[in-house]
């Protein structure tokens, strides 16, 4: 399922537009009106408890694969979870169903403005929270699954890495590690060859291992700058990466279907360190949720912004996901699934948790260095 969304200001626009296509049926939401002007009139309601949200209209549309088709009855139920699991818990909402494309789909209209209390459903990192939750809602209903932006083999650049190079015509580090990656895997080399054909081109290559010589992860250094695999992209983690080599048994221990990272792996972490990890989470979330922008956040929200705090303190990333492993989605996902569902779920949430906080934190720095620059 693939889920888009958007945030507006016109009710009555949005109303017109989806209820106006050809073959356009209005199949469920919490509203009592059945017209776009009398949907629009009641939208109004939620609008006047609070002038001071600019975009309060919140325009979603979730798809299915050309094959695939589902009732109305299926669709309310998807769309009342998506709603709900996207924070809009007290807003009025309606759904329209489309199938004028050669996929069918729905519309999903809701106010960013709770009629309950007049306050302001969150926006931040709607996106990732979006992809999190449609992966969810595929399983539950047995969907062809769509892989999600934050888990294709190359990260997008980041906002400080377009102006850049829009700026100066050179790519960052980040890219060109990327590239450089990508041309000496081809051929599926060794990894000794691997680690030599990198190091040709000037970059340093580090195996971290367990103590039986396992190799758990990987990092590179191009000039003076480090990244871990995950920080360059997903492909580029060791996990990924000996999928593209011609490895010998012994370079590579093969992976049982218990063994996880270091810090997935939170079952078999001792008990006093479990309790230390939760102790540093719990004080790094009472801090998050002093301020006001996350009083109202989900988990996800809450963990990307510990996970930036994290790092802000100086911690690894292997640190925090360790850290992250005591949160309360990982433990719910514990507490909810079989223990090889829960490893392969846990293990891609905190990948998603910690990438997506580097990315920001990446941003946020070079915002820092852009405003400093200003003042000189």
């Amino acid at each position: 399922m693939i889920a888009k969304q958007v945030l507006g200001s016109n009710f009555a626009g949005v109303l017109s537009y989806v209820s106006g296509k050809e073959g356009a049926q209005r199949i469920g939401g919490n509203m009592t009106g059945q017209s776009p002007s009398q949907l629009a009139a009641e939208f109004r309601i939620s609008r006047d408890l609070n002038f001071r949200v600019k975009k309060c209209v919140y325009h979603a549309t979730l798809s299915v694969a050309p094959d695939e088709e589902l009732s109305d009855r299926n669709w309310n139920e998807i769309a009342d979870a998506y709603v709900k699991g996207m924070g809009f818990h007290g807003s009025q909402y309606v759904v329209y169903r489309h199938a004028d494309t050669h996929h069918h789909h729905i519309h999903i209209i809701a106010s960013r403005i709770k009629i309950t209390d007049g306050s302001t459903v969150s926006d931040a990192w709607n996106y990732r929270r979006s992809e999190v939750l449609v992966r969810q809602l595929e399983q539950q209903y047995e969907l062809k699954p769509v892989v999600p932006s934050w888990s294709k083999k190359e990260r997008s650049p980041h906002t400080g890495e377009v102006r850049k190079y829009r700026r100066t015509g050179e790519v960052s580090r980040r890219v060109k590690l990327q590239q450089l990656i990508s041309e000496v895997l081809q051929g599926k080399p060794c990894l000794q060859e691997f680690v030599a054909r990198l190091e040709a081109q000037d970059v340093q290559v580090q195996l971290r291992r367990d103590e039986r010589g396992k190799i758990l992860g990987i990092s590179y250094k191009l000039g003076s700058v480090p990244f871990q695999g995950r920080q360059i992209g997903r492909g580029y983690a060791w996990t990924q990466i000996q999928n593209y080599l011609s490895v010998p048994v012994m370079e590579v221990i093969e992976r049982s279907p218990d063994a996880e990272t270091a810090a997935m792996a939170s079952d078999r972490i001792t008990q006093e360190r479990k309790l230390e990890l939760r102790e540093r989470y719990l004080v790094l979330r009472e801090q998050v949720r002093q301020q006001e922008a996350f009083r109202d956040s989900n988990h996800d929200e809450i963990d990307i912004a510990i996970a930036i705090l994290a790092l802000k303190h100086g911690e690894t990333i292997d640190e925090v996901e360790a850290l992250l492993t005591q949160s309360d989605r990982v433990r719910l996902l514990k507490e909810t699934l079989p223990k090889q569902e829960y490893l392969v779920s846990a293990r891609d949430y905190l990948s998603y948790v910690s990438q997506t906080a580097i990315a920001i934190a990446q941003e946020l720095q070079e915002v820092a260095r852009q405003q400093e620059q200003l003042v000189m």
